[in-house]
């Protein structure tokens, strides 16, 4: 995956909107605890059964996804995701934190959430976020079997 590539997709699984006003996305790198980027999102509201894209680039995300618009979303915001799979991340409401994907302080090689350079993406049967991390929560696939295909970024 092109570096600049890299998306964090927020699934709002709810029955009604979310305002992501303030709401931000904390990259914790390399088993580290200080936090090491964050992307704070646009004001904007997620409909019920809708996705939101947060790319690190958008010219770079399209590039590598030719097939998915961020338009394909409900919207997007650019910058802050630049993580590699062995990171840490967590969405936060700008105060509390939402969900996590890894375990805060651990760096991932080895572990069982760790997905380099592919894609972890939250079951279908899991719809509210978490703080603890579970990995039976989550499925880890090779960035190479969402290209273009049905996992493809905004298509859940």
């Amino acid at each position: 995956m092109i570096t600049g590539a890299r998306f964090v997709e927020l699934f709002n699984a709810g029955a009604t909107p979310v305002d992501l006003t303030g709401y931000r996305i904390k990259v914790y790198g390399n088993g580290s605890t200080a936090l090491s980027h964050a992307a704070s999102l646009l004001a904007e509201t997620v409909a019920p059964c809708s996705t939101f894209l947060v790319v690190n680039d958008e010219v770079a995300f399209v590039g590598e996804y030719p097939n998915v618009s961020v338009a394909d979303a409900a919207g997007h915001s650019t910058g802050g995701i630049n993580g590699n799979g062995d990171d840490v991340c967590e969405l936060t409401d700008g105060t509390n934190a939402l969900a996590v994907c890894g375990v805060l302080g651990t760096d991932s090689p080895g572990q069982p959430w760790e997905y380099t350079d592919s894609i972890s993406t939250r079951s279908a049967s899991f719809v509210a976020g978490t703080t603890t991390f579970d990995v039976a929560q989550w499925t880890i696939t090779a960035d190479v079997a969402c290209v273009g295909g049905g996992d493809s970024p905004g298509t859940r």
